[in-house]
């Protein structure tokens, strides 16, 4: 008897190991609910060529330097970090010095267009001074002999001039607008003009010029004055500002001793900014302000303390795809010394959109320039996928990817890719994940996962849902089993499947012959990394959802589509075009008036299913084990005591 107890013990510990299989995820899709119109500037990018290596809906330059740009002669001056220079933006056409009027924005807008790009955004010089040459470095002691003053406005009735005055010793921003209008407008014009590019850091980015201090009032006095004259030029664009970087500049400009004057009646920086502009917006009798907007740029750290956006840990990837949590999750704790010192003021998106109700009803919102970094890494890649399907959801009116440019190498013997492939991938995932323009649809629905290891993303492109399109993001390090429940009023009978994953950052196509999708219910397999991309097509009708064990009690009202305002036509999935209707960026005279993508309601990309998991518990390892050493060791014992007998 004793001779069978390690056998027994052994095949005791065998069964109470799994058959691998990966964790079980549940995902729920409901195109009934939460319909929500994304706008397509949301897929954009920053790319001072205007030609986006990847498919982008809007284009935006980008840099300091802009905010000194003499568009009279193509100049501009670079800053402290790049030697304080002046320079010469785009190289000499010709020796005719007519030829380089405003030749940087107008090459950016030419190849915008011929890309296809349909929304473009600019930036409009804000630091008051230009370039006054291309001639290098600037010094302090003779600044005053190397750069001139930027006007918003000629004087009354002067004329707009096609080639500029270049002995008058001045540099406007009203002739600047006007000259990119007459170039632009054939071919769509101009879709918004950026006012502010890191406000909060100007004085110290150009600190060979000798600046005022930027306080609340300064900034925000300056860009109403640019707005006006940008509504006064081209009324039909948006207005996008302020531009501030970071969470210490929303809450006080990066002054806090400045900000204690408003402190009293505002409980930060965007609170006095949003009524500023409510006020004098009511005042001219016109919006002046189209979006609130922002950059953000990661700031979350690592235990050890590492810049999560300029590295390439382990520790630092883990933290990376988790930082998107900051717009909406109130359980996420950020672990940078601006979101400790600032808790009060996160998640973000719903205390920015809370301020635009309670300051300036009807005000967008967008992030012109973010980046989490990781470019080299998967990382990288799900963090924009999580950060655009959040931005989807969320009513954000434009987003711009600014890519960055951390080290990158070979890790766990995958190839080394370029520094900013996965951020690019996690971006062509939404706008053109088949290499034919099939695209994320144009309005969200609601999606729902079990757990916190995946975020799902889900939007239809066509009035009767007929194509469903679902991005799954697994967030979890191990492979993962996605089960769909997909209720709609379309009979779903095809899936096509695109994705990258830890391997590669190429989206290639993994649809196989077993992917049969059984009555609107779907299983597949994802591995480590992947973000995936579920297009489904099927044949819709009248009468009820269609899925299996349909609760109708949780399921039965149906939410009308939020209709877009922007005029702008993409294809939302393989042939399926959506036009949209025409432009209404300017909301004219009512200021106040609500549009279809003020701010509302914050979803969350994950919800309330109970985790299953396949996974024997751990303790039942350990007890397994246990038993199988004693047992042996009893027997051995038994064994060694009969043989001395």
């Amino acid at each position: 008897m004793f001779r069978l107890l390690p056998v027994f013990a052994i095949v005791f510990y065998i069964f109470s190991l799994p058959v691998y299989a990966a964790p079980n995820v549940s995902v729920l899709v409901d195109t009934s609910r939460d319909r929500v119109a994304i706008s397509p500037y949301i897929y954009g990018l920053n790319e001072n060529s205007g030609t986006p290596p990847v498919k982008a809906f809007a284009i935006k330059q980008q840099g300091d330097f802009l905010d000194t740009y003499n568009w009279e002669i193509d100049a501009a001056n670079t800053g402290w970090t790049d030697n304080s220079e002046n320079i010469a933006l785009v190289p000499k056409l010709s020796g005719d010095v007519i030829n380089m009027t405003a030749a940087f924005p107008s090459m950016f807008l030419e190849n915008a267009i011929s890309s296809e790009v349909p929304g473009r955004f600019i930036n409009l010089p804000m630091s008051g001074y230009a370039a006054a040459d291309s001639d290098g470095l600037v010094y302090t002691h003779d600044f005053q002999n190397r750069v001139v003053r930027i006007l918003d406005r000629k004087q009354a009735g002067a004329e707009y001039l096609s080639h500029p005055d270049l002995t008058d010793g001045f540099v406007y921003n009203d002739e600047y607008l006007a000259y990119m209008v007459n170039r632009s407008e054939a071919d769509g014009g101009i879709t918004g003009y950026i006012l502010g590019s890191a406000p909060e850091k100007m004085k110290d980015t150009f600190r060979v010029i000798d600046m005022p201090e930027i306080t609340a009032v300064s900034l925000t006095t300056k860009t109403i004055e640019a707005a006006k004259t940008v509504k006064y030029i081209d009324p039909r664009a948006a207005v996008l500002a302020p531009g501030v970087s970071n969470l210490e500049g929303y809450i006080n400009l990066s002054n806090p001793l400045d900000f204690e004057t408003h402190s009293d009646e505002y409980s930060w920086y965007i609170d006095y900014f949003l009524d500023s502009f409510k006020k004098a917006s009511d005042t001219a009798g016109e919006r002046l302000l189209d979006s609130l907007d922002l950059q953000f740029y990661t700031e979350a750290v690592t235990d050890s303390g590492q810049a999560v956006l300029t590295s390439e840990t382990a520790a630092a990837n883990a933290a990376r795809i988790q930082a998107p949590r900051l717009f909406y999750d109130s359980t996420y704790s950020e672990s940078s010394k601006a979101a400790v010192t600032y808790k009060a003021y996160t998640p973000l998106l719903p205390t920015l959109q809370a301020s635009i109700r309670m300051y300036y009803p009807g005000t967008k919102l967008s992030f012109s320039e973010y980046s989490f970094g990781g470019g080299g890494d998967v990382s990288g890649g799900i963090a924009v996928a999580d950060t655009l399907g959040i931005f989807g959801k969320n009513l954000i009116y434009m987003a711009g990817l600014s890519p960055s440019n951390t080290e990158y190498s070979a890790k766990n013997g995958i190839t080394p890719v370029s520094e900013y492939d996965y951020e690019y991938a996690g971006l062509k995932i939404y706008t053109d994940y088949d290499d034919a323009g099939s695209s994320f649809g144009s309005t969200s629905v609601f999606a729902a996962s079990s757990g916190m290891s995946a975020s799902v993303y889900a939007s239809t492109g066509s009035i009767n849902d007929s194509t469903l399109t679902v991005l799954y993001i697994n967030k979890s390090g191990k492979p993962e089993t996605a089960h769909f429940l997909l209720f709609s009023n379309s009979d779903y009978d095809n899936v096509r499947i695109f994705g990258f994953d830890e391997k590669t950052s190429t989206i290639t196509e993994r649809t196989t012959s077993d992917d049969v999708v059984n009555t609107n219910i779907f299983e597949y397999d994802i591995p480590p990394g992947g973000v995936y991309m579920f297009e489904f097509t099927g044949i819709p009708h009248s009468g009820a959802f269609t899925t299996a064990e349909l609760p109708d009690e949780d399921y039965t009202e149906t939410t009308p589509a939020v209709t877009d305002p922007y005029g702008v036509t993409i294809t939302s999935t393989a042939g399926d075009e959506t036009t949209l209707p025409p432009p209404e960026i300017n909301p004219g005279a009512d200021a106040g008036a609500e549009t279809p993508f003020a701010a509302t309601t914050v979803y969350a990309p994950e919800t309330e299913f109970p985790q299953t998991d396949s996974d024997m518990p751990i303790a039942v390892r350990v007890i397994a084990i246990i038993l199988l050493f004693t047992v042996i060791g009893v027997f051995s014992y038994v064994i060694f005591v009969t043989i001395r007998k």
